[in-house]
C-alpha cells in the first residue's frame, strides 16, 4: 500500500478527492494508474476506492500554490471513469471549482480573501471569494463561494462557437439535427428537446431509460469531440463536450430548462460548466440556447437562470459587442463547498489490485 494525503470534499452538487498536486507522479501513465486505484476504477460501484459510482462523485482535484503571475493557486481537475479505466483532463469542473479556494486556504496554500485560481486544464483564471451566510442550491451547508470565470470563452484555443457557426446540422437518424456547440468554461453540445421528440422536462429516470436516444446522442457527441480535437489514446474524449438538452421554462423562476448528460449518464442536477455555457450561449444570437431562452438582449451584465432537476442555478454573465458575435467577458456562479473528511488514503500497488 502507498499512503497519500487526501481529503473528500463537496463542491456544489459534486464530490471529489482533493490532493496536493506535488504528491502526484509527474508522468501521465503513472499518475493515471494511481488515480484509478485511488477512486476504485474500473468498478461500477467503485467499492475499493473513494469514488461514488457516479460521474458527479468520480472526480479528483490536485492543488498547489501557484508561482504564475496573477494567480494564487493552480489546480488540475481529473474526471475519472467508473466502469472503464479512463482519466480525462480535457475540461474543468464548475461544481468542484467552488471548493478549490476554500480548500487552499484551509491547507495554508493561499491567504484568506479573494483567491485567484489558475485552472491547468484550460489555462483560464477564476476568482474565488468566500462570503458569509447560507449558500444557495440543494446543499446549503459549508462555505458560500462566488466563483467568477474571467475571459472564459474558447478554453480549447478557439472562440465561444468553436465550429464557427451558431447552429450546425448534424447527421441524425434519417435526417439532420440542429445543434449548437459552445465553449464557455467547457465545450457543450446543445440540442432542443422538441427536436428529439421530448419535452425537456422528463425525470432523470425516464431519460436514463431512453437508452436508444442516449446512444444516438453519444454518437453525435463523440463525432463532434473528434472533429474538435478532443481525443486521446483511447479515441474521442468521453468527458467533453457534455450534452445539454434544452427546453423553455414551465415556471417563472427560470429562463431555460436543461437536462444534462455527462459520461453517458444523465446528470442528477447540472454540471456547473454546462450551466455557465448554456447561459452564455443564450446571449449569442442564433444559438439553440438563445432560441429556447428567448435571448437576453443588450450588452453588459445579466443573470440567466438555468433550471435543472434539482432546482435553479443563477449564472452571472457579462457580454460585449453585437448580439451575433458577442464576446463573453466573464461568467460567474455562487454555490457552497465543505471538506467532508481529511486523512491519508491507502492506495494499493498494481499487483494488489483485483
Amino acid at each position: 500500500m502507498t499512503g497519500i494525503r487526501a481529503d473528500l470534499v463537496r463542491g456544489g452538487t459534486s464530490r471529489g478527492v482533493f490532493v496536493h498536486l506535488d504528491d502526484l507522479p509527474t508522468g501521465r501513465a503513472e499518475r493515471d494508474r494511481l488515480v484509478l486505484a485511488l477512486l476504485g476504477t474500473p468498478d461500477p460501484m467503485q467499492v475499493d476506492g473513494l469514488g461514488g459510482g457516479h460521474s458527479s462523485t468520480s472526480k479528483l482535484v490536485a492543488v498547489r500554490a501557484s508561482t504564475a503571475p496573477g494567480a494564487d493557486l493552480d489546480y488540475l481537475f481529473l474526471q475519472v471513469g467508473i466502469d472503464e479505466p479512463v482519466v480525462d483532463d480535457s475540461g474543468n469542473c464548475g461544481n468542484l471549482s467552488y471548493a478549490v479556494g476554500p480548500w487552499g486556504i484551509e491547507r495554508g496554500l493561499a491567504a484568506p480573501g479573494a483567491v485567484r485560481l489558475r485552472n491547468l486544464n484550460t489555462g483560464r483564471i477564476l476568482v474565488s471569494t468566500a462570503r458569509p451566510g447560507p449558500g444557495p442550491g440543494p446543499y446549503p451547508t459549508g462555505t458560500s463561494v462566488d466563483v467568477d470565470h474571467l475571459d472564459p470563452a474558447g478554453a480549447d484555443g478557439r472562440h465561444a462557437l468553436p465550429t464557427g457557426s451558431a447552429v450546425d446540422h448534424w447527421r441524425w437518424r434519417r435526417g439532420t439535427l440542429p445543434v449548437t456547440v459552445a465553449d464557455v468554461t467547457s465545450p457543450v453540445l446543445m440540442v432542443r428537446a422538441e427536436d428529439l421528440g421530448r419535452t425537456g422536462h422528463e425525470s432523470r429516470a425516464a431519460l436514463a431509460a431512453d437508452t436508444e436516444l442516449l446512444a444516438d446522442l453519444e454518437r453525435v457527441r463523440a463525432e463532434l469531440a473528434a472533429e474538435l480535437g478532443h481525443t486521446g489514446p483511447g479515441g474521442p474524449s468521453r468527458a467533453v463536450p457534455r450534452i445539454a438538452i434544452l427546453a423553455g421554462p414551465r415556471s417563472s423562476d427560470r429562463d431555460v430548462e436543461t437536462r444534462s448528460v455527462s459520461l453517458q449518464r444523465v446528470h442528477h442536477a447540472v454540471p456547473g460548466t454546462s450551466a455557465m455555457c448554456v447561459a452564455a450561449a443564450s446571449r449569442i444570437a442564433g444559438t439553440v440556447a438563445c432560441d429556447v431562452a428567448g435571448g437576453v438582449t443588450g450588452p453588459g451584465p445579466a443573470t440567466v437562470r438555468v433550471g435543472h432537476l434539482r432546482g435553479v442555478l443563477e449564472v452571472r454573465t457579462d457580454a460585449h459587442g453585437a448580439a451575433a458575435g458577442r464576446r463573453i467577458g466573464s461568467v460567474g456562479v455562487t454555490g457552497t463547498a465543505r471538506t467532508l473528511l481529511t486523512g491519508t488514503a491507502q492506495v494499493p500497488h498494481g499487483e494488489e489490485r483485483p
